[in-house]
């Protein structure tokens, strides 16, 4: 009315997900929206699919409760099973990727929608993000089975205070024994970390490569980024430490754009301090991540040189993180 904007309130939650049809992938160019592959010779596409909304857990660090609050609500697992039999029949779809926040929340779902995967007798290949206290070795020998190959587990840091203010709610045991037990039953693990979160100090880092070091498969680090709507965007915000609201700027990677800094600094950590922890800690996993998207031997795989190497988008860039890899190694954690 008259230009402005009128705010309705929240619309009630939609309470049985299995009421929506799937996504309408018809109407998409399948390469555009392709994840990435989940194996070293990336001969086919990687659907997401998303089998739950919402997650239940407190991290201030995590906007998506301002979309989906913080109700968890799964579809069922015949539900998924039937879009991951559509996807198959339709595109040819094998491989796949859960890029749900939670989706090992309720453990008779998971093995339900397992042990469907797998007596379908169909070769399928997939993912799951999933919490450190939340698997056990039954749900994780149930995904193995139906052709599950990695979990991704959300660490964010060594440093235990840091953990604790952020209110993530994990114990560096449970981050342990859920890698190893990963490994006991076949999964490859991914493990995200964040540098640059509040109450981090120079030595945070170093404990966060102590940490993983020995249980690390594939390392994913990134800058923490106070997205609005959090917990911590409204903490930094009222310390001062947001460096700008332009918010073209809000990512949380120095491979995505050119010219990076980080929009947010640390009561202890300048800018440039949090990039060096980056830079440090990628320097201890950079090799096993190359391992881990080309195979063992990627010196030797066409696609590295192709796709990393060679490849003239963001070449500079990359070659400038090459660098800094080096450097904040060379620097040490005590600088970094």
């Amino acid at each position: 009315m008259d230009g402005g904007f009128v705010d309705n309130g929240p619309r009630d939650l939609i309470g049985d997900l299995d009421q929506l049809p799937f996504p309408a992938w018809k109407h998409f160019d399948l390469r555009q929206y392709n994840v990435f592959s989940i194996s070293a010779a990336g001969e086919s596409p990687v659907f997401a699919l998303l089998s739950s909304r919402g997650c239940p857990n407190p991290c201030t660090f995590c906007d998506s409760h301002t979309i989906f609050r913080r109700k968890f609500r799964p579809r069922s697992a015949q539900n998924i099973f039937d879009e991951v039999m559509y996807l198959h029949q339709t595109y040819g779809m094998i491989q796949f990727d859960f890029v749900d926040d939670l989706i090992t929340l309720q453990k008779k779902r998971v093995i339900e929608f397992s042990d469907m995967v797998r007596q379908s007798g169909i070769p399928f290949r997939w993912m799951a993000n999933a919490r450190v206290n939340t698997v056990d070795r039954e749900m994780l020998e149930a995904m193995k089975a139906a052709g599950c190959i990695r979990v991704d587990f959300g660490v964010e840091t060594g440093d235990l205070e840091v953990r604790r203010r952020m209110r993530k709610n994990i114990t560096d045991d449970q981050i342990i024994s859920a890698h190893r037990l990963a490994r006991d039953v076949g999964l490859s693990t991914g493990s995200f970390v964040m540098v640059g979160n509040l109450g981090e100090t120079r030595t945070s880092a170093a404990q966060t490569v102590r940490l993983l070091q020995e249980i690390g498969d594939d390392v994913m680090v990134a800058i923490t980024c106070p997205f609005p709507g959090t917990e911590l965007y409204q903490e930094a915000k009222a310390k001062g430490l947001i460096l700008t609201e332009e918010w073209s700027r809000y990512v949380t990677s120095p491979t995505y754009t050119e010219g990076y800094q980080p929009v947010m600094r640390t009561e202890e950590l300048g800018p440039d301090e949090i990039l060096d922890a980056f830079y440090y800690i990628h320097s201890f996993f950079a090799r096993r991540k190359f391992q881990r998207r080309f195979g063992r031997f990627f010196y030797l795989n066409p696609r590295f040189y192709r796709e990393w190497v060679l490849a003239r988008e963001g070449l500079g860039r990359r070659f400038r993180m090459a660098f800094r890899l080096i450097s904040a190694r060379l620097k040490g954690p005590a600088r970094s």
